[in-house]
């Protein structure tokens, strides 16, 4: 498997372990950490700065929908940035541990 498809195998499951409010930010999350892994040149925490960036500016636009706080945004950068440095090891960890020939296989 792809290390973005292992990215989207692993954030739903490390969310709730982290803070199980961040579960409706989780397509935030896993775009975020797309988004960053295309940045070449780019370092582990500037990667992790854009990915909390993404997800925070999702929960300020859903606030400012909603018309008031229904995410507390200052909870969710702290929570996300942990979340994404987490499944970031995890996915690193298991793409590394696959085989040449478990990669073939889609």
């Amino acid at each position: 498997m792809d290390w973005v498809g292992l990215v989207k195998m692993v954030v739903p499951i490390v969310l709730p372990f982290v803070n199980p409010k961040l579960a409706p930010v989780g397509p935030l999350v896993v775009q975020g950490i797309t988004e960053a892994q295309q940045m070449k040149g780019a370092s582990g925490p500037e990667k992790l700065a854009h990915a909390t960036n993404l997800v925070t500016i999702g929960a300020a636009t859903a606030n400012a929908a909603a018309g008031k706080e229904v995410v507390d945004t200052n909870a969710v950068t702290n929570d996300a940035s942990k979340a994404i440095s987490v499944a970031v090891d995890i996915t690193n960890m298991l793409h590394k541990s696959q085989t040449p020939e478990s990669t073939d296989k889609k």
